[in-house]
């Protein structure tokens, strides 16, 4: 199998590690060594983010034939996303699940890719970490709902109102 990479444009280096497809004639096992990157992948059957690995990966190089993916540099993938991508090492998830804001990709066309990308982006150089604020607090609301978990506002207060003095 014959993973195929280019760099991105200048003006995205500083978020895009590289954009990387795969031929039509993969067959076989293919190792992925872990590099610290999220990706964007578009295969034939859908998008979906693969989060930084901790351990390789193979995966068995038919799967994988026409995907196309976008490798974003360490950390910069829960900017581009607008979410934190903690809870997607050594996993993946649909795109859609993920996030609602990244653009649909034409990735025959590394000119409309990097458009969508920089248009993604735009805001993201004035503030990068300011989605991921307002993300994190999102879901950490979401899963409070979900499971009935105190807030940390509560939290403080019952644990200083009785349960053995202030919190260190």
């Amino acid at each position: 199998m014959t993973i195929h990479e280019i760099a991105p444009s200048p003006e995205l280096a500083e978020y895009v590690d590289a954009y990387w497809w795969s031929d039509a004639s993969s067959s076989g096992t293919l190792c992925i060594l872990p590099d610290g990157c999220a990706d964007v992948v578009f295969d034939p059957k859908g998008a979906f983010v693969v989060g930084a690995m901790t351990r390789p990966l193979r995966i068995d190089a038919g799967e994988s034939v026409g995907a196309f993916g976008i490798r974003f540099r360490p950390g910069r993938a829960a900017i581009a996303l607008g979410a934190p991508l903690t809870l997607l090492t050594d996993a993946r998830a649909p795109l859609r699940d993920v996030t609602k804001r990244f653009p649909t990709i034409d990735h025959r066309s590394m000119e409309k890719v990097e458009a969508a990308l920089r248009s993604l982006l735009a805001d993201a150089k004035s503030d990068p970490s300011a989605r991921i604020r307002a993300s994190r607090r999102r879901v950490a609301q979401d899963l409070r709902a979900r499971h009935a978990l105190p807030s940390r506002h509560r939290d403080r207060a019952g644990w200083a109102g009785g349960m053995g003095g202030p919190r260190r």
